[in-house]
C-alpha cells in the first residue's frame, strides 16, 4: 500500500503499536507471534527496535485479505452508520482506516503560511479580509502551540463511528466563516457522557442549529443540576446523534473554522473530528499556572463583563455558552495585541470541601476496603517537638486527629464516607474535617506532583500494578488556584500597586491633611524592588525557554539518530544476507546437487 512507503520508521513503529493495542492478528499471527515465527532471533517485541523491513511484512500482511477496504471506503459515513454499527472491524478495514487517519493528521498538522492564506479563495478578497482572515488563522496556531493541545485534540477518530471533516476552511470571496458549538450531555448505561443537546451558532451569535437528541442507552443520570434537564424533558425525543452530528457536518463542510470552549469534549460527544478549530480554553492562561485552561464563565466575567448562567437556576445553556464562546473570539480579534497573561480568580474552595479529597484513575476491581486499607496503613511519625502541641489540642479539644504524639506512630484515621461511583474511576473520600484529610494526604506514601490549578497530587500504589491519583480540593491556605509548581516557565508575579499623587493622611499627623513624612520614599523604594523582582523573573523565564527549546532540540536530534542507526543496521543485515546468498549461488556442485570436495591429498 502505497501510504505506508511514505511512512517513517517512527511512524510505522506507532502503527505496531496501535495493532497491539487493537488485537489485531494477521496471517502469521499477532505482531509478537509474527515475530516469534518469521525472525525468532529476534527477542524484542518493541516496534522501535525492528528495522523498516520486518515491519512493512507484518503490516503488508494485515492489509493483503480480501475484505480489505478501499481509501474512500474506511471514512465513516453518518449515511450508512447505523446500518453497520454492530459489524465488527476485520484488521484490514481498521488498518485501513488508521492509515487514512494518520495521513489526514499529518496533512492537517501543516502550519498556514501567509502566501497560502494570500491564496485560500477562490476569488479576489480585499486586503481588509485577507488580513482578517489572517488574525484567524493565527489563533487557529495559538491553539496548537498551547502545551495541553496535543494530549486534548488527539481523539480516537479513527475508530469506527466517528467522522471527520476534511474540508479545510477558505475564505471564498469574503471572511472566512466561523461557527461556535457547545454540547450538553447525560450519564447513560454505555456512555458517562452521552450527547443530550447541543447549539451550533454562526459569527453574529445566532443559533444555526439548536437540538435536543436522544442519549445513547439508558440514562442513569440526567444532571441535572448543570443540563436543567429532566425525563420529561426527553419524552418525545427521537433525534439520533448520526442525524444531529450530520446536520453539524453539511454545515462545515463547505468549509469553516469551528469555535469552542474545551471543545474536545464537545467533538467527542459528537463522535465528530475537524480538521481547523479554535479553542478559547486555550487561547488564555492564568499568571502561574501555564497548563492551566480557564473556564467560560470565569473569562466571560473577566473579559467580556457578562455574569453567565444568571437565570434557570443557574443551569448550563447550549446556546449561551457557544454564544459566549463566539464573543470571547470576537474580543480576541478586536485586540491588536493578544490578551496577556491573566490573574487567577481570587476565590477560596467552600470550607466543606476541604474535608475531602478526590481520587481518580481508579483501575477496575479496586473496591471500598482498598482505600480503607491504604489509607488505614498511612502511618504519621511526628517529632517530641511536636508532642506538646499536640497534647494541649487533644486537651483543648478532646481529640488528637489521629495524629502521632510523644514521638509515636499511629493509624491515621480513615475515611468516613464516599461519594461517587467507583465504576465511573473517580470518587471523594469525606474525611471528619480538614485536619484529619490534610494529614491522611501528607502522609500517603508516594510520588507528589501538581495538576493544572496548583493542587498538589500524588500519585499511592493500591495493588500489584495497580495505582490511584490522590488530589487535594485546593491550594494553599484554601485557594482555588494556586501557583504550577512544577513549571519552570511561569514565575509568579506581584502586581505594582498604581502610585498615588496625594499622601494619605497619617493617624498621628497634628492637621487633617498633613502628609505621612518617611512613607512615600518608602513605597517607592519597595515599588523600584518589584520592578526588579519582575525583570529578573522574565530574565529567568527567557532563559528557562530557550534551555527548554535546546533540550527539545537534542531529543529530537537524537530520535533522528536512532532511526538513522536502525535503518543502517538494517541494510547491513540485507546486505549480509544477500552476500552469503551469493557465496552459495557461486560454489560449484556435483551431479547430486552438493558442493565439491577438494581433492584429497595422496598418500
Amino acid at each position: 500500500m502505497e501510504i505506508l512507503t511514505d511512512l517513517q520508521l517512527s511512524e510505522l513503529a506507532q502503527v505496531i503499536k496501535v495493532t497491539q493495542k487493537e488485537r489485531l492478528v494477521g496471517p502469521d499471527g499477532s505482531w509478537a507471534e509474527f515475530l516469534q515465527a518469521k525472525h525468532p532471533k529476534f527477542k524484542l517485541v518493541d516496534p522501535n527496535k525492528h528495522d523498516r523491513q520486518t515491519i512493512m511484512q507484518f503490516l503488508e500482511g494485515l492489509l493483503q485479505k480480501p475484505e480489505n477496504l478501499s481509501s474512500s471506503e474506511a471514512v465513516s459515513d453518518d449515511d450508512n452508520v447505523d446500518e453497520g454499527a454492530n459489524k465488527e472491524d476485520t484488521c484490514s478495514q481498521f488498518l485501513t482506516r488508521y492509515l487514512n487517519w494518520m495521513a489526514w493528521k499529518k496533512e492537517i498538522k501543516s502550519s498556514v503560511t501567509e502566501n497560502q492564506l494570500a491564496h485560500s479563495h477562490v476569488s479576489p478578497a480585499s486586503s481588509e479580509e485577507i488580513e482578517a482572515n489572517k488574525a484567524v488563522w493565527k489563533l487557529v496556531e495559538r491553539t496548537r502551540n498551547h502545551p495541553r493541545y496535543a494530549e486534548l485534540y488527539n481523539l480516537p477518530s479513527y475508530k469506527k463511528g466517528w467522522t471527520w471533516v476534511r474540508k479545510r476552511a477558505s475564505g471564498g470571496a469574503s471572511q472566512l466563516r466561523l461557527f461556535a458549538l457547545d454540547c450538553e450531555m447525560v450519564e447513560t448505561d454505555v456512555d458517562s457522557k452521552s450527547l443530550v443537546g447541543l447549539c451550533l451558532v454562526d459569527e453574529e451569535g445566532t443559533a444555526m442549529y439548536k437540538t435536543l437528541v436522544k442519549p445513547k442507552g439508558k440514562v442513569l443520570n440526567y444532571r441535572t443540576e448543570l443540563t436543567g434537564l429532566e425525563e420529561k424533558d426527553l419524552e418525545g425525543v427521537s433525534l439520533t446523534l448520526q442525524k444531529a452530528r450530520k446536520a453539524i457536518k453539511k454545515l462545515l463542510s463547505k468549509g469553516a473554522i469551528l469555535v469552542g470552549h474545551s471543545l474536545q469534549n464537545d467533538l467527542t460527544a459528537l463522535q465528530l473530528d475537524h480538521c481547523d478549530v479554535i479553542d478559547t480554553a486555550l487561547l488564555f492562561t492564568y499568571q502561574g499556572l501555564p497548563q492551566s485552561t480557564p473556564s467560560l464563565k470565569d473569562l466571560a466575567k473577566t473579559l467580556l463583563g457578562i455574569d453567565m448562567r444568571k437565570g434557570a437556576e443557574g443551569h448550563h445553556d447550549s446556546f449561551e455558552d457557544a454564544a459566549v464562546t463566539m464573543k470571547l473570539l470576537q474580543h480576541e480579534l478586536g485586540n491588536k495585541d493578544s490578551t496577556g497573561v491573566l490573574q487567577p480568580p481570587d476565590f477560596k474552595v467552600p470550607k466543606e470541601d476541604l474535608s475531602k479529597l478526590l481520587v481518580h484513575s481508579i483501575p477496575a476491581g479496586v473496591t471500598e476496603e482498598d482505600f480503607r486499607r491504604v489509607f488505614s496503613s498511612s502511618y504519621a511519625s511526628t517529632s517530641v517537638t511536636n508532642a506538646d502541641e499536640q497534647g494541649r489540642k487533644k486537651k483543648d479539644t478532646g481529640r488528637s486527629d489521629g495524629i502521632a504524639q510523644g514521638g509515636k506512630s499511629q493509624l491515621v484515621p480513615s475515611f468516613e464516607s464516599i461519594e461517587g461511583d467507583l465504576s465511573n474511576k473517580k470518587v471523594v473520600l469525606i474525611f471528619k474535617h480538614a485536619g484529619v484529610a490534610n494529614e491522611a494526604f501528607k502522609n500517603l506514601e508516594g510520588p507528589q506532583t501538581f495538576d493544572s490549578l496548583g493542587r498538589a497530587t500524588k500519585t499511592v500504589s493500591i495493588g500489584p500494578k495497580k495505582n490511584i491519583k490522590v488530589r487535594k480540593m485546593a491550594c494553599h491556605n484554601g485557594q482555588a488556584f494556586g501557583k504550577d509548581k512544577q513549571s519552570p516557565s511561569a514565575p509568579s508575579r506581584k502586581r505594582v500597586a498604581p502610585r498615588s499623587t496625594t499622601a494619605k493622611p497619617s493617624p498621628k499627623s497634628s492637621g487633617p491633611s498633613g502628609p505621612v513624612v518617611g512613607k512615600a520614599p518608602k513605597a517607592e523604594e519597595n515599588s523600584v524592588r518589584i520592578t526588579d523582582a519582575e525583570r529578573q523573573a522574565e530574565e529567568a523565564l527567557t532563559k528557562a525557554r530557550e534551555a527548554q527549546t535546546a533540550l527539545q532540540q537534542i531529543r529530537e536530534a537524537a530520535r533522528l539518530a536512532e532511526t538513522k542507526l536502525l535503518e543502517a543496521q538494517a541494510a547491513a543485515l540485507d546486505a549480509q544476507e544477500r552476500a552469503l546468498k551469493s557465496k552459495k549461488e557461486e560454489e560449484p556442485r556435483d551431479g547430486l546437487n552438493q558442493p565439491v570436495a577438494g581433492k584429497r591429498r595422496r598418500t
